[in-house]
């Protein structure tokens, strides 16, 4: 059942808020679109009821809505209920509408991945469990794994100053690099052993001269 309520109002739970951050571009565009059109009551306010903390509510979908309506003034904002049972089953239901509703980009798809967390530390297969979290193949997950392992190039995705895919393309880069100075030390390496052969060939001839000299 919907209900008209005041946005200022509405309860929010961090790691509700924080598990997709509000993109600038998308607050400025609805907010925008509201001060021309009204609010899209097609699109209420969801909220959850969690018998995990004994009943308490919060904004669980609709946090950029939320904060384009309290900008643009509106004092009555259309919302639902809906029940759960744990904290864990909220954020599900949030990377679900949000993988629903849109292509995710990388920053997004590790969010989600950092949300469900303690369950992806105990997964046995985190290939397979990151791939079925984000709906896609192993291979293309095991990309945001290696991401997930370095944080300096985490924190670059996060900043939105580099993409999975372009940090992939460094350390094949990086990788490439190493092995072409590998190899030089290698052929560098057996080039001293041949000098170093030869050196000692001529000391044993040089003796051998000498003794029967001597």
């Amino acid at each position: 059942m919907t209900q008209q309520e005041d946005p200022k109002t509405l309860p929010l739970y961090p790691r509700f808020k924080n598990a997709y951050p509000i993109a600038p571009e998308n607050l400025e565009r609805i907010a925008e679109d509201m001060e021309k059109n009204g609010y899209d009551i097609s699109e209420p306010i969801k909220i959850a009821i969690i018998d995990e903390l004994g009943g308490l509510e919060y904004v669980y979908d609709g946090h950029t809505r939320r904060e384009a309506s309290i900008r643009v003034g509106l004092i009555r904002v259309p919302c639902v209920r809906k029940r759960f049972k744990t904290v864990k089953d909220v954020l599900a239901a949030i990377g679900h509408i949000q993988k629903d509703r849109r292509n995710l980009d990388d920053k997004s798809r590790i969010q989600d991945i950092m949300n469900h967390w303690d369950e992806y530390m105990v997964a046995p297969n985190k290939k397979a469990y990151v791939a079925e979290l984000l709906r896609m193949s192993e291979r293309t997950a095991a990309k945001y794994i290696s991401i997930l392992s370095d944080p300096k190039r985490l924190q670059l995705v996060m900043d939105d100053r580099e993409t999975v895919n372009s940090v992939q393309a460094v350390k094949g880069a990086e990788r490439s690099k190493f092995d072409e100075i590998k190899r030089k030390v290698e052929k560098l390496e057996l080039s001293e052993l041949d000098e170093l052969e030869k050196a000692i060939k001529r000391i044993k001839k040089e003796l051998k001269r000498g003794g029967q000299n001597g």
